[in-house]
This record gives C-alpha cells, sequence and structure tokens, in this order.
C-alpha cells in the first residue's frame, strides 16, 4: 500500500480551494415588544373621548361667550334707553309747568279761562 504523502508532488501540495467567508450565524434581531390589541384600543378609546371632551367644552365656551356678549350688547341698550327716559322725564316735567302751558296757549292763540289761574 502506498502512504499518502507518497506520490505525485504537485498533489502533495495543492493548495486548498479558498471559500469566501460567509456567516453561518444570523444576525441578532431587535424584537419590538409592542402593546397588546387590546391596550391599542384602549388608548384610541381613551384618546378619542379626551378629544370629545375638548371639543364639547370649547363649543360650550364658545356659545357662553357669545351669550354673554348678547348680554352686554342688551345691558347696554337697557342703559341707552333709560337715559332717553329720563331726558324725557325731565321734559315732561318742564313742559307740564303752569308757566310753560301758558305760554304755548299764548303762542297758538288760545284763551285763558280765569278759573283755572292759581
Amino acid at each position: 500500500m502506498r502512504n499518502k504523502e507518497q506520490g505525485n508532488t504537485s498533489l502533495a501540495y495543492q493548495l486548498p480551494v479558498s471559500t469566501p467567508k460567509t456567516r453561518t450565524q444570523p444576525r441578532p434581531r431587535r424584537v419590538i415588544k409592542g402593546l397588546p390589541a387590546s391596550e391599542k384600543v384602549l388608548y384610541l378609546v381613551s384618546t378619542i373621548i379626551c378629544i370629545m371632551a375638548a371639543v364639547f367644552v370649547m363649543t360650550r365656551y364658545a356659545e357662553l361667550t357669545q351669550l354673554n356678549v348678547t348680554i352686554q350688547q342688551t345691558e347696554s341698550k337697557i342703559n341707552r334707553a333709560k337715559e332717553v327716559n329720563t331726558q324725557l322725564e325731565s321734559e315732561k316735567m318742564k313742559q307740564s309747568s303752569l308757566e310753560q302751558i301758558r305760554k304755548f296757549a299764548e303762542q297758538n292763540g288760545l284763551q285763558i279761562i280765569p278759573s283755572i289761574h292759581p
């Protein structure tokens, strides 16, 4: 039997064929833990409820502000009407005095009845 080391020298010094190095182990994946579906739904529902509550509060605030503006406008109209009433009341008092009535009667050619004199 022949020894493996004997024989053709060209075969003895044969270089092994190099293969490109490849990774045999896959890269470790990062596992991102997510929330369970029930928690996601819970968060979504709570967010929607919060948004609806905020919208409700804001609309009520807008309505109250509009109502407040309307009340202030009405109060200012009432104050103007009171001022006009006060002016008319003072004019009425001036016009109802006996001297004013006598002057008006003389200007319009009316006769003065002597029994009404003071």
